[in-house]
């Protein structure tokens, strides 16, 4: 699971970082917190939004529990931007930023997922691409990474939303 986290530009040090501060509140070492105690997360880090709203969404099995892979991503999208990782991956290849794609094969690439070319990615397309490379992926990851990637949270992946999933070019 560290390369799918890798893969969204967390670093080895934010991922422990993270996993160090869901610890303190995940005292009896249960593997979630309440949503309560997300909620008040959410609200003790000052962030501009309603804090019960957000660990509604951070809920995204809807078992009323964060568990620490719904943290990382709902952290993730929340704390302050940084410079993504220089790495992405491809049939298990890690690229470097000397292999980075142009604007041209980025735009090639989303059109490969966007299946009926209306310029935006569900997730059944999304689905569909995973099925195709033979992806081990469960509903449930592909579910957390339309999160993750769906940034105007409107249900689909736009080009610029996907753009922002790879390293800087």
């Amino acid at each position: 699971m560290s390369n799918y986290y890798l893969s969204l530009g967390i670093t080895a040090e934010e991922l422990d970082t993270l996993k160090e501060a869901f610890n303190l509140y995940d005292v009896r070492n249960q593997g979630y917190i309440t949503i309560g105690q997300f909620s008040h997360i959410i609200s003790s880090l000052g962030i501009d939004c309603d804090p019960k709203q957000v660990a509604k969404m951070a809920d995204m099995n809807n078992d009323n529990q964060i568990d620490f892979n719904e943290f990382v991503l709902t952290m993730f999208r929340y704390l302050p931007p940084h410079e993504p990782a220089p790495v992405c991956f491809k049939n298990d290849h890690i690229y470097t930023d000397k292999d980075i794609a142009t604007d041209e094969e980025i735009m090639q690439w989303f059109q490969f997922f966007d299946k009926d070319h209306d310029g935006r990615i569900s997730q059944n397309e999304l689905e569909q691409v995973m099925i195709m490379f033979n992806s081990r992926l469960s509903k449930k990851e592909i579910k957390e990474m339309m999160f993750t990637a769906d940034i105007n949270r409107d249900g689909f992946i736009d080009y610029d939303e996907f753009k922002q999933l790879l390293p800087p070019l």
